[in-house]
């Protein structure tokens, strides 16, 4: 398996090198933000901590976190978890729980016309080392991460015979920031949670990697094509008609993402 590229503090989750619109804390803190005075009675201009003592400043709250980039197509979601803790059993079945009834929420609201579909799986399971930034500097880091592929795109509907200008017509893109007002009351064990509004590209090699039995980025295996569990929110037409946490084998091979799955078959 290809090793990690780890992101930088100030990189959003879904890839891109812009800068999120709330950054995480940085690996310095600055007197501006903790002033102290040396023994001459003069401010000191930088304070820098110990890495462990960054760390119980980062985990003392939740974090929150998009991109800026309202979609069309989907988005991903970053939930990046108390690192003693282990994403499986109990606590991941509460992650899917709260993503589940804060993505209904969020679809009811904001995108009710339209089905939303998404899978999950852990991104880094307590990984802890070096990586190396964009220009080949080495950061000491540590991640334990869970991560959401969420499938907004509008169906192309059409009643013959008429035929739609666009699949997009009298349709607005969701603004990541309206989908994490409803992620609200986090599991306990949350320390962050990151929503990027993502290029349809972007979505399809995300979900790909979430999926795969053998992943380049994610640390858990997913259960393969048409085999690993996803989840369906039905537009207002359909509303209810899947019970709450149901869940059936992935259906990606129905959003018609161009040249999918092509050379990767049906079997990975």
């Amino acid at each position: 398996m290809a090793s990690k590229k780890r992101p930088r503090d100030n990189e959003c989750p879904n890839g891109s090198s812009e800068t999120c619109r709330h950054r995480s804390p940085s690996k310095k803190y600055h007197a501006d933000s903790l002033p102290h005075e040396s023994e001459t009675g003069e401010q000191s201009s930088t304070i820098v901590l110990p890495h462990d003592l960054q760390l119980k400043i980062q985990d003392m709250a939740c974090r929150r976190q998009d991109n800026g980039r309202p979609s069309f197509f989907g988005f991903i979601i970053v939930i990046d978890v108390d690192f003693k803790q282990k994403i499986h059993d109990a606590l991941e079945r509460r992650l899917e729980e709260w993503v589940w009834d804060s993505l209904d929420r969020a679809h009811r609201a904001l995108d009710f016309e339209t089905p939303w579909m998404f899978v999950s799986n852990v991104h880094s399971d307590q990984w802890n080392g070096d990586y190396k930034d964009e220009d080949g500097e080495s950061i000491e880091g540590r991640e334990n991460s869970y991560q959401v592929c969420v499938y907004t795109e509008p169906s192309n509907r059409w009643i013959y015979p008429l035929f739609n200008y666009s699949h997009f017509e009298g349709v607005l893109p969701v603004d990541p920031s309206a989908i994490l007002n409803y992620f609200d009351t986090e599991p306990a064990a949350v320390r962050s949670i990151s929503v990027s509004g993502v290029d349809q590209p972007t979505l399809r090699n995300q979900w790909v990697n979430c999926i795969i039995k053998d992943p380049d980025e994610f640390d858990r295996p997913g259960r393969g094509y048409m085999r690993h569990p996803m989840w369906t929110l039905p537009d207002r037409l359909q509303a209810d008609s899947f019970p709450r946490l149901a869940d059936v084998r992935e259906q990606s091979f129905t959003f018609g993402w161009p040249d999918y799955p092509g050379e990767l078959g049906d079997d990975w």
